[in-house]
């Protein structure tokens, strides 16, 4: 495209509305709409014909869909064809659009548009069973390792002693229905609710990390009782988010 080999990228966000708008542009090559005609009729997507028929933004879009790619190689980073289809995907999950323009010779932006009605939050991701749960780092204490005969039953509560404190605990296993990894230590993160504390077990612990918050619009899970929400994992599996004021 007759460019210099160093090269710029902006990006720049702003509000508009009740959306948060992310603009990323750069001053690269651009994209050819013909070779996106063309990916689709080798692709499977359309015929040559429809293929012929579609407008430059109506080729350009042939870029999301999976399996598409220019690249002439696979490599670690790119040439499978899943990237913008993840990206798509992801963004119109939470209610956004994501908008994709290039020129050929002078560059490509790409627009995203989220609601600010979609929360993040800090989070505690922790394992039980084979699942993923997310705790809100606002409900965290700390975390502590227990073994198994430092639990002990008052008046039909298991209860354990740290730090001069008699902790109620709850096995999250068993209040999800699900196996334990039996293991005699056993990992407890100290959550507040209502001005005490409460100990729930878990199997493991996998750091923090920052989750959208969707919420449970599914008419199997509205209303099950002890979730805020749902987040999507990087992985692209579901982790519940739990409510520890309805949990218990």
């Amino acid at each position: 495209a007759g460019k210099i080999p160093k090269g710029t990228i902006g990006l720049k966000a702003f509000r508009e509305k009740s959306y948060v708008t992310i603009v990323i542009d750069d001053d690269g090559k651009g994209m050819d709409p013909g070779k996106f005609r063309q990916l689709a009729f080798d692709n499977g997507i359309m015929t040559e014909d429809q293929a012929a028929k579609l407008s430059d933004a109506e080729a350009l879009n042939i870029a999301f869909h999976p399996g598409v790619t220019t690249s002439q190689k696979v490599t670690d980073i790119s040439g499978r064809g899943v990237g913008l289809d993840v990206v798509k995907t992801r963004i119109e999950g939470l209610g956004g659009s994501v908008k994709l323009e290039s020129t050929l010779g002078i560059g490509t932006r790409i627009t995203l548009q989220l609601p600010i009605t979609v929360a993040i939050i800090q989070s505690q991701m922790v394992k039980v069973g084979g699942n993923v749960y997310a705790i809100p780092i606002t409900n965290v204490v700390r975390d502590v390792t227990i073994h198994r005969e430092q639990i002990k039953t008052v008046k039909s509560e298991e209860v354990v002693m740290i730090r001069n404190e008699v902790l109620p605990i709850v096995r999250l296993n068993k209040l999800f229905g699900v196996e334990g990894n039996g293991s005699e230590k056993m990992v407890v993160v100290v959550v507040e609710k209502h001005g005490s504390n409460i100990g729930l077990v878990v199997d493991q612990l996998i750091g923090q990390q920052e989750v959208i918050i969707k919420n449970l619009n599914n008419r199997l899970l509205k209303g099950l009782k002890g979730f805020a929400g749902a987040t999507i994992l990087g992985d692209g599996n579901v982790a519940l988010i739990i409510d520890v004021g309805t949990l218990l």
